[in-house]
């Protein structure tokens, strides 16, 4: 090992000594393995037109090669200390490695191409430690409680709900018969929520093709309150036998619960089968690559298959935490990579992974990248996960503490490829290799436990499985002890980290990335009809880091709104975008105010502004920051597809604003909403819509009032009572009645449409049916609609039998008396027509009794004169009645 780090160093320092000498001992087809690329000064064509080298025809890794330059030169030299000065025994975890660099572990995955692998992968992916001898599944488990109540408790501030920790134990045929009954349950209730959804002609975005896309508000007015709570006892129960990473088998479950059914049945057939077979479902296509070499722990990010924020800035993908990796090179750390065994031993030249080991630690660099164009290691790694560098104080005989023992602790979260089993492995690797370090670690005051304020997390700052928590959780997966055998928490010392040079790694990028990042954006930012974003390049604490925000604006013209709200009232609005499962919409600081629209010549227009979430945007990283301006490209994309959606956006806020009566139409969409709910039912008016089933449609609201007018007791000829009451002066006479008193209540002077097409009189036995229709639209003033309301059914209204009757009634009589010849209508406009006589005559029609005797009273205070043309008016009436019978 040492002649390695000899060569290594040697050739960083001195680079073409050591190549002319490498050079002399290769065949000639292999030279170009040594070129520098654009640093070559060789004459020739150097690496153009040569292909990677496979198979073998690969070079053995342990000829020595030149280091591979994956990562940039500027980037190797972050971590150039650790290459010049550190040897294996300065780097961590020397005793669990044995003093090697790289060790290489077999690693047994079940085929997933077979039956039986896909069966047993499932329990893999769920998490389960599966005894097949026995047919028995154990785990631990946390049981949620996510009912109404316990949400409202915790957002009024309510006590935590304790954490209900279960001990699943059982056999595997009761597992699936359970999980089939909970998978059928809830499709059964989401069914019926997927029902109502179709009926109301839900039409949101994005499509609800899962149960689990459903929102609160729709299982609400699905579900009774008892199916709600029982929906929500099972998701619970599901979600706790499914398990942290089950989720995609929980959603395919659900959708078709017999896909459970199924495995239920595969098991009762193939029982006996599974338990002695089961090492036939292995195949041994993967080894784990474990390594504390400084150059494999900087590039824990920089293949192409995995990237993540410690990819170097020499890659796209990541670098917010580049640094992580950097500190960790320096001896703070290891990695672990899952390659293809097949690939290792043909770019190793060996038989088996023993062989391999050796190999790869007498080469220096092992793992191929074509990006930037290095050609010696063929090996490209699948997925990886880190081990931690856990470090606790070692008693000392003379007195003190000495900070002496380390732990490998492998991490859970996997990068790459997701292959079930790789972190189980890692971690049985480090039990095996640190038994000593394992059994003699610090015991809490009680003896029993292990005192976790004597371990301290040193290296870089990151954590995946974050905090105290994380920490103690990453000691239960390594020790395989409950959570209740460890007390205190896990330190954590981030001096590696903070003491490199931080500018060394943003030197020169910023402006540069942020150059282009403003052509992207400038570009977007002229192409979207309501969204904007901003890009800014910053340096966080020595990493080239670009965050990202977006905004839209929705406008309206000043005419559209009958008052302006407070500016606060944009989050109420915004919010039921994400009821709508549009989570991108951020409610928090969502604004509303007025301001000139450039689209409109800066004429006033009403704005509503809000933020979009990088986090909830689909088809996006879920990051509201990324490290490679190339990628603001795709940000701005994703957001494009939401400014697309414009249209509806505008829609969904134009009936919130209306729906509180702030904008025009308002009233007229509130009524219709409670016209379809059957919330307004008037006792003689039938009101109806264009669009019944959909009140937010409708564009009319149409309300009838039917009067049966009797021809014999009217005294009056059907067929000329019909013509009458068809008549364009009994239509206005009759709304002027229907409006005088909801006018003054309103005060307005604006009248109500009549709807011709439900207006009209109809013969019906011995006289009319008459019916009579006002029109309001979605497009009319509030004014128009508080008047219909206040007309028709609001209380003290004309929705009132006798009111009614009295209306059409005296009606029909100015009517009639219009319609005599003009030597009998006399000279009084019509309002004075309908005098104490008339009133007397309608009183009696009314009651059905016989007419009175005129008033004399009223009679005397005429002149002679007057009276007189009273009374020959009286004997005209009478003539030109008879006539008309």
């Amino acid at each position: 090992m040492s002649d390695f780090h000899h060569k290594w160093r040697q050739f960083l320092a001195e680079e073409e000594p050591f190549q002319k000498r490498m050079r002399q001992n290769l065949p000639g087809e292999l030279d170009f393995l040594l070129s520098t690329g654009d640093n070559d000064k060789r004459e020739g064509s150097g690496v153009q037109g040569m292909t990677k080298p496979s198979g073998k025809s690969a070079p053995p890794m342990g000829e020595g090669l030149r280091l591979l330059r994956e990562i940039s030169e500027d980037e190797v030299e972050h971590i150039r200390a650790a290459i010049d000065e550190m040897g294996p025994e300065d780097l961590a975890f020397n005793d669990a490695f044995q003093g090697d660099v790289r060790k290489v572990i077999a690693f047994p995955t079940l085929d997933s191409e077979s039956e039986l692998g896909q069966f047993l992968a499932v329990f893999d992916k769920m998490e389960y430690q599966v005894d097949w001898e026995k047919g028995i599944l154990t785990a631990t488990r946390v049981l949620k409680d996510s009912s109404v109540e316990n949400l409202v408790s915790q957002l009024m501030g309510g006590p935590e709900t304790p954490i209900k920790t279960r001990k699943i134990q059982m056999k595997v045929g009761k597992f699936l018969k359970k999980l089939y009954e909970l998978t059928s349950k809830k499709k059964e209730l989401g069914q019926k929520v997927f029902d109502h959804l179709e009926s109301i002609g839900y039409k949101g975005q994005p499509d609800i093709q899962y149960v689990q896309q459903f929102t609160g508000k729709m299982i609400e007015a699905a579900l009774d309150e008892q199916e709600q709570k029982r929906y929500q006892q099972i998701t619970d129960h599901l979600d706790m036998y499914v398990g942290e990473h089950g989720g995609e088998y929980a959603v395919k479950m659900v959708k078709d619960p017999e896909i459970v059914n199924k495995m239920a049945q595969y098991w009762q057939q193939n029982a006996d089968y599974i338990k002695k077979n089961l090492k036939d479902a292995e195949t041994s296509q993967y080894s784990i690559i474990i390594s504390r070499d400084p150059i494999d722990i900087l590039r824990m990010s920089d293949f192409n298959k995995i990237t993540s924020c410690h990819s170097p800035p020499s890659r796209s993908g990541g670098e917010s935490y580049y640094k992580c990796a950097v500190a960790e090179a320096h001896g703070h750390g290891a990695i672990a990579y899952v390659v293809d065994t097949k690939e290792l031993l043909q770019g190793t030249d060996t038989d088996n992974i023993e062989e391999a080991e050796i190999a790869i630690n007498d080469a220096q660099e092992i793992f191929y990248d074509d990006i930037r164009g290095s050609h010696i290691g063929i090996i490209e790694p699948i997925s990886r996960t880190r081990l931690r560098k856990f470090v606790y104080d070692t008693p000392d005989p003379e007195g003190g503490y000495d900070i002496g023992t380390q732990l490998a602790v492998p991490e859970k979260r996997v990068y790459g490829k997701q292959i079930p089993g790789f972190v189980s492995r890692v971690v049985q690797w480090a039990r095996e290799n640190q038994k000593e370090a394992l059994d003699n670690m610090p015991a809490d005051a009680y003896g029993d436990g292990i005192d976790l304020n004597k371990f301290t997390l040193v290296g870089a700052s990151y954590e995946d499985t974050a905090g105290h928590k994380g920490r103690r959780e990453l000691m239960v997966q390594l020790t395989g002890r409950p959570n209740e055998d460890f007390d205190g928490q896990v330190g954590q010392d981030s001096g590696p980290e903070d003491e490199l040079d931080t500018s060394m790694f943003t030197a020169g990028q910023i402006e540069a990335a942020q150059a282009r990042v403003d052509e992207i954006v400038d570009e977007w930012n002229n192409r979207y009809q309501a969204a904007e974003i901003e890009a800014s390049v910053e340096d966080d604490d020595g990493q080239v880091i670009i965050m990202l925000k977006a905004w839209m604006k929705v406008q309206w013209g000043v005419e559209e709104w009958s008052k302006l709200p407070a500016s606060t009232s944009a989050r109420w609005a915004v919010s039921e975008l994400n009821d709508l499962g549009w989570a991108w919409a951020d409610e928090s600081a969502a604004w509303l105010r007025r301001e000139g629209d450039p689209r409109f010549n800066n004429t006033q227009a009403i704005t509503l502004g809000f933020r979009i979430e990088p986090e909830n945007i689909p088809d996006w990283t879920g990051m509201p920051f990324t490290a490679d301006p190339e990628e603001v490209e795709d940000f701005g994309v994703a957001v494009n597809a939401i400014d697309d959606m414009y249209d509806g956006i505008k829609h969904y806020l134009t009936r919130h604003y209306k729906m509180e009566g702030s904008m025009v139409g308002g009233r007229f969409l509130n009524m219709a909403i409670e016209i379809s709910n059957n919330d307004i039912d008037p006792y003689e008016w039938t009101l109806e819509l264009d669009d019944r089933w959909d009140p937010e449609e409708a564009t009319i609201i149409v309300g009838q009032v039917e009067f049966f007018f009797d021809a014999d007791e009217l005294q009056w000829n059907p067929q000329v009572l019909q013509q009458v009451l068809d008549s364009r002066d009994f239509k206005l006479a009759i709304r002027k009645k229907m409006l005088a008193d909801a006018k003054e209540e309103v005060q307005t002077e604006y009248n109500i449409d009549i709807y011709d097409q439900g207006t009209g009189a109809m013969p019906l036995d011995n006289g009319v049916n008459y019916e009579f229709a006002f029109v309001v639209g979605d497009e009319d003033p509030d004014e128009v609609i508080d008047l219909f309301q206040a007309a028709v059914w609001q209380p003290g209204t004309v929705d009132d039998e006798d009111k009614l009757r009295e209306i059409f009634l005296s009606t029909l009589e100015t009517i009639r008396r219009l319609r005599m010849p003009s030597g009998m209508q006399g000279r009084e406009p019509i309002e004075q027509l309908w005098d104490d006589e008339s009133e007397a005559r309608y009183q009696a029609l009314v009651q059905k009794s016989d007419p009175p005797p005129a008033q004399n009273s009223e009679d005397e205070n005429l002149t002679e004169s007057r009276l007189n043309e009273s009374r020959d008016t009286h004997r005209m009436y009478k003539k030109w009645r008879s006539f008309l019978k």
